[in-house]
């Protein structure tokens, strides 16, 4: 198994892989199977995360669902660390890093006000 990829950066926009797709149409069958309805749905401004929003309200029949984009449910930047496992970065700049020992701090309410 791979290790854990520090995720991409937040000036980057990609869309979704094929297995990215894939695993977005899984969630929704499996969302599905439960019998899980929902009267609202919340993602970032991220192409890849409404990508997969899309599938997988495609796959639980709720496409017409109302939907809040914000900038404040994108992923953190990680700047030179982004695409790196957590050994890749260890190694080459040690473990002095935050963000590869502790979890991503929490967004202040001013901060997510200006996203």
């Amino acid at each position: 198994m791979e290790p854990e990829k520090i995720s991409s950066p937040a000036g980057k926009d990609p869309d979704l892989t094929e297995k990215g797709i894939a695993e977005a149409k899984d969630a929704g069958q499996k969302l599905k199977a439960q019998g899980l309805s929902f009267d609202i749905a919340f993602t970032s401004v991220l192409k890849r995360a409404q990508h997969t929003l899309d599938l997988t309200l495609a796959e639980i029949g709720q496409t017409g669902l109302p939907v809040r984009k914000h900038l404040a449910l994108n992923e953190r930047d990680y700047g030179d660390l982004s695409g790196l496992n957590k050994d890749d970065a260890r190694k080459k700049w040690g473990a002095r890093s935050r963000s590869l020992s502790g979890g991503a701090p929490t967004m202040c309410r001013r901060q997510a006000a200006k996203a």
